[in-house]
């Protein structure tokens, strides 16, 4: 069994997150995994960044070339903020009494029980 640690270090309210299989309101969180414990963190984080500074500079280059400069220094930082919140999500594993699921708050089954 994983260790819960800390929750000070997550963003997110894990007292407000619904289950992710019956969008019940009454999921309990079951552990906290550590960061190191999550896969492809790392890569999400990068993928997130990117994804948001080409979206974020497309947009940007209606206004021209300064745009494009703007445009995806911003859609990197939003990118990378959308992906922190699903990696924190994706370490908090959830309990549902009503549907049985047990799994990540993004709706991923796992098998710490």
């Amino acid at each position: 069994m994983t260790s819960t640690p800390p929750t000070d270090d997550l963003s997110i309210d894990i007292n407000d997150l619904p289950c992710p299989a019956c969008d019940s309101p009454y999921a309990t969180v079951a552990t906290i995994l550590a960061p190191e414990e999550v896969e492809n963190a790392t890569g999400a984080t990068f993928a997130g960044t990117t994804t948001g500074a080409a979206g974020g500079a497309a947009v940007g280059s209606i206004a021209g070339p300064a745009g494009t400069v703007i445009g995806g220094t911003l859609g990197a930082l939003v990118g990378g903020s959308i992906t922190k919140e699903r990696q924190e999500k994706r370490r908090v594993v959830l309990e549902c009494p009503e549907c049985g699921y047990h799994g990540d708050a993004l709706g991923s089954d796992t098998d710490n029980q």
